[in-house]
């Protein structure tokens, strides 16, 4: 299965936003439908180890996608504040999603 998000990574060197469900949707056929170890392979893919991706958070809210930067990211993580209305949603941690992009590293190393 890491061999599998490599090459997707490799023809997706400078996209953005790519979800959970987007590395799902590459390695079906090799998955088996195992979600845990998607979950770990791009953890690992993640990590301080191999620095491949690069990790963020998005809102997503009436079908628009709202990438964060950190300072937003960590107010509507810690404190529920609408990162575009900066005000009080007790419901915004179920509108936030990871989101992950080929590192430096990664555009580095698969582009060579």
């Amino acid at each position: 299965m890491g061999l599998a998000l490599i090459e997707f990574l490799s023809s997706h060197i400078e996209a953005t936003n790519l979800t959970f469900t987007t590395f799902f949707e590459a390695t079906r056929n090799i998955s088996n439908g195992d979600r845990n170890a998607l979950i770990n392979v791009v953890n690992y893919l993640a990590g301080s180890d191999l620095n491949l991706l690069d990790v963020g958070l998005e809102l997503i809210e009436n079908e628009e996608i709202f990438p964060l930067d950190y300072e937003q990211a960590k107010a509507a993580r810690n404190e529920n504040v609408h990162p575009i209305t900066g005000e009080f949603d007790p419901n915004l941690t179920s509108k936030l999603f990871f989101c992950f992009s080929p590192s430096a590293t990664a555009k580095r190393a698969l582009r060579g």
